[in-house]
């Protein structure tokens, strides 16, 4: 079975690469993978570090709701750096290993899906209406979404609704067990 890790920043945390599987938590014993764990060079493994201690510099730790400390070039400069850092660690983790992207920074993110609200399961207010009283149709399209102050990327379904005659899409999946996420699409 192919080990799967997730790619992302977590603040304070020491680590960007996280088994995505229970096969590649058992591989290496916990869910943070530590960079020098895995099969790669040197350089990359310091590359990795850095990003990751320079990541923490962008959160205002005295006030973490504040706006980040950084400029847009300097958030735009560590985005493609980190994107180079994660195509760099798939190419040398090869075949044997899948790692998904889920650093907002690095990936091509729609920014038309506005999160709306989050929901436990059966009971939720959209549109008008509680949505999970609606028989929903899956477009088959997938969207990356975020949460608000969420720094993972989920690939959630989009789906369509008829409610009173008219056609809605919008964007949903679990954030966890009963926990549901709801995304509209932007202005």
């Amino acid at each position: 079975m192919k080990h799967k890790l997730r790619f992302f920043f977590d603040y304070g945390s020491g680590i960007c690469i996280w088994a995505g599987n229970i096969t590649t938590e058992r591989k290496f014993g916990n869910y943070p993978i530590e960079n020098y764990a895995l099969p790669i060079t040197k350089d990359l493994i310091n590359e990795l570090n850095n990003l990751v201690i320079e990541y923490d510099s962008s959160l205002d730790w005295g006030y973490p709701p504040n706006p980040s400390p950084w400029t847009k070039e300097h958030k735009i400069d560590f985005s493609n750096r980190a994107n180079m850092a994660y195509t760099k660690l798939c190419n040398e983790l090869g075949s044997s290993y899948e790692v998904k992207n889920e650093f907002d920074g690095c990936i091509n993110l729609p920014l038309k899906w506005k999160h709306i609200t989050t929901c436990a399961e059966g009971y939720c207010m959209l549109f008008g209406v509680n949505i999970f009283e609606y028989d929903w149709e899956n477009t088959g399209k997938k969207a990356n979404v975020k949460a608000r102050k969420d720094i993972r990327i989920h690939e959630f379904e989009i789906w369509r609704v008829i409610i009173n005659g008219v056609e809605h899409e919008f964007v949903a999946g679990e954030f966890s067990n009963c926990v549901w996420g709801f995304f509209l699409l932007e202005d």
